[in-house]
C-alpha cells in the first residue's frame, strides 16, 4: 500500500517539531562562572568579557586579552547577560515551516491544473525539501546566540512577553491543519 506525499509531509513535520529542540539547543553557562557575557555598566557603556564570575558583591571578567582580571563591585553594574545557547532549533522550525507551506502550495498548484501532474516520488522529494529547509534554517540560528540576563534578576528587568514559536496540529477525515504563531 502506498502512503500519499501528504501523509508523508505530515510525519516529517511531526518528526522534526519533535526532536529539532533538543537537538539544537545548547546550554553553556553554569551556576557562578560563565564562559562569555556582556557587561552594561552605568554610564551606558557595554563591555564584551570573557570568563566572567560573579559572586554576591563583585563581578570579575577577562576584557580585550588584558593580562590581569578585571573586577567591578555589582554597585556599578546596569546589567550583566551570558551567552546561552543559540537559535539553531528556531531556525529549523522556521525552515522547515516555510518549505512545508510551499510544498504544500505546489501540490494544490498540480491538483488545480489539468495539466500538470505529480511523479510516483513526490512525496520523497517534498521531504527532501523540508528536511533541507530544516537544516539551512538551523545554520542560520546557529549564528545567533541567545542572551539570558543574571544581573539583576529576570523578574526585575521583563516587562514584555518572551519572543517563542508555538505550534498546534488539528486533523479530520477531510483536512490537515498546522498552527505557527510567532512571538517576537
Amino acid at each position: 500500500m502506498k502512503s500519499s506525499p501528504v501523509t508523508k509531509i505530515f510525519l516529517v513535520v511531526i518528526l522534526i517539531t519533535t526532536s529539532g529542540s533538543p537537538i539544537f539547543s545548547q546550554s553553556t553557562d553554569s551556576k557562578r562562572s560563565y564562559k562569555r557575557g556582556k557587561v552594561y555598566l552605568h554610564d551606558r557603556s557595554i563591555l564584551t568579557v570573557k570568563n566572567l564570575s560573579i559572586d554576591k558583591s563583585s563581578l570579575s571578567f577577562d576584557y580585550q586579552n588584558q593580562s590581569k582580571k578585571i573586577n567591578y563591585a555589582l554597585d556599578d553594574i546596569k546589567m550583566v547577560r551570558v551567552a546561552s545557547g543559540n537559535y539553531a532549533g528556531r531556525g529549523a522550525l522556521i525552515g522547515g515551516g516555510t518549505m512545508l507551506l510551499a510544498s504544500l502550495r505546489a501540490l494544490s498548484e498540480i491538483q488545480r491544473n489539468p495539466y500538470l501532474t505529480t511523479k510516483d516520488n513526490a512525496g520523497e522529494i517534498i521531504a527532501g525539501f523540508i528536511v533541507g529547509g530544516s537544516l539551512m534554517g538551523a545554520l542560520i540560528g546557529m549564528a545567533f546566540p541567545k542572551w539570558k540576563t543574571i544581573f539583576p534578576s529576570n523578574n526585575e528587568t521583563s516587562r514584555h512577553k518572551r519572543p517563542g514559536i508555538s505550534t498546534g496540529l488539528s486533523a479530520s477525515q477531510n483536512y490537515v491543519g498546522l498552527k505557527f504563531c510567532l512571538n517576537f
